[in-house]
């Protein structure tokens, strides 16, 4: 059965996030008649600690939850609607046990992070409300059980991918410019600051995310301190003109492949990575350059900035291996999954 209308909601800005994406997919495959987001279009994730901590207060408050929630509510029409969270959306137990108990309600909830390792507020909703989902999307196979345990009706592993829109299409014609460069994108975290402080001192090393104002190391904290660090289109952008991307699995999120697996792969990188079953799943040896320990590390960035020729065959294999993982391919296999229990 086809719904009637989709809402995604998230926490992400208009124009950011697997939201977005998802939201951007659905409507190519036209899956339901009316399709809508709701975004925190004024969220600015480098906002002072005065503005954060007026959310954060709002938060505990239950109004961002209950205005979200009227919101939905607003939006929802007779017949068959499904209400699509990410991580919760930063509703609370009342406010989604209030969505799940309207029978005009399909609910559901994507969950882009380990159970374990969301922020504790949204983890102790999941623990709380995981039962009143008719369908929970995790992206990751091993984690499927852990969601049943908790007392999810049905769960379906989603895998990420790539959107055309946002890391295809503005990287068809560019070419590689900094070919001596490593580049690294993502949030500052103690665990991958040590990382990136083990390669090698002769690499040239640029970094793209936020919070590195946080990091220990003073030459990292300087490279990586931005006020608007490269996301989104422009960091598929400057991952092609890059002479190699690092990027790492996680280990509080189980080192599973991530969101970058793809969107850098199809941005025609040279991709030096972490190992993961998970990522070789998807990427096999000659796509991607991987490692486990400091010395691998430096040596797979040696090879892929000094071995022209190799650097070339990794943007192109990875990039052929990544074609078909589309989130229009993800929406209308997500979509298989809710039409036959609709």
């Amino acid at each position: 059965m086809t719904p009637d209308k989709i809402i995604l909601v998230t926490t992400a800005p208009k124009g950011i996030g697997l939201a977005w994406f998802y939201y951007r997919a659905f409507k190519d495959i036209n899956a339901a008649k009316k399709i809508e987001i709701i975004t925190e279009d004024n969220r600015d994730y480098n906002a002072s600690i005065i503005k954060r901590g007026i959310r954060k207060i709002n938060y505990k408050l239950g109004r961002i939850s209950f205005e979200k929630r009227k919101e939905i509510e607003g939006k929802l029409i007779d017949g068959k609607n499904i209400v699509m969270l990410f991580n919760n959306s930063d509703l609370l137990p009342d406010d989604i046990k209030a969505l799940s108990d309207n029978k005009n309600v399909f609910l559901t909830n994507y969950f882009s992070d380990h159970l374990y390792a969301l922020h504790p507020t949204s983890k102790d909703t999941a623990f709380k409300t995981i039962p009143l989902f008719d369908i929970i999307f995790t992206f990751a196979i091993d984690l499927l059980p852990v969601y049943y345990q908790h007392g999810a009706k049905l769960v379906k592993r989603i895998p990420f991918a790539y959107c055309k829109y946002t890391h295809l299409n503005p990287t068809k014609n560019i070419q590689p410019e900094f070919l001596d460069t490593l580049f690294y994108f993502g949030t500052h975290t103690p665990m991958i600051e040590n990382w990136l402080k083990n390669i090698d001192n002769s690499i040239k090393l640029q970094i793209e995310g936020s919070s590195w104002l946080n990091a220990n190391d003073a030459r990292l904290k300087k490279i990586g301190t931005k006020q608007k660090p490269k996301s989104g289109e422009a960091m598929t952008v400057y991952a092609r003109k890059a002479g190699a991307v690092i990027n790492f699995t996680r280990a509080n999120h189980g080192c599973f492949h991530t969101m970058k697996t793809f969107e850098l792969a199809i941005a025609k990188t040279a991709n030096i990575t972490n190992f993961s079953r998970e990522q070789q799943e998807f990427f096999k040896d000659g796509s991607f350059l991987y490692f486990n320990t400091f010395a691998e590390m430096n040596y797979q960035i040696e090879k892929a900035l000094k071995n022209k020729n190799l650097n070339l065959e990794l943007r192109e294999i990875a990039y052929e291996q990544a074609l078909p993982h589309t989130y229009k391919n993800r929406a209308e296999m997500l979509m298989s999954y809710v039409k036959n229990i609709l």
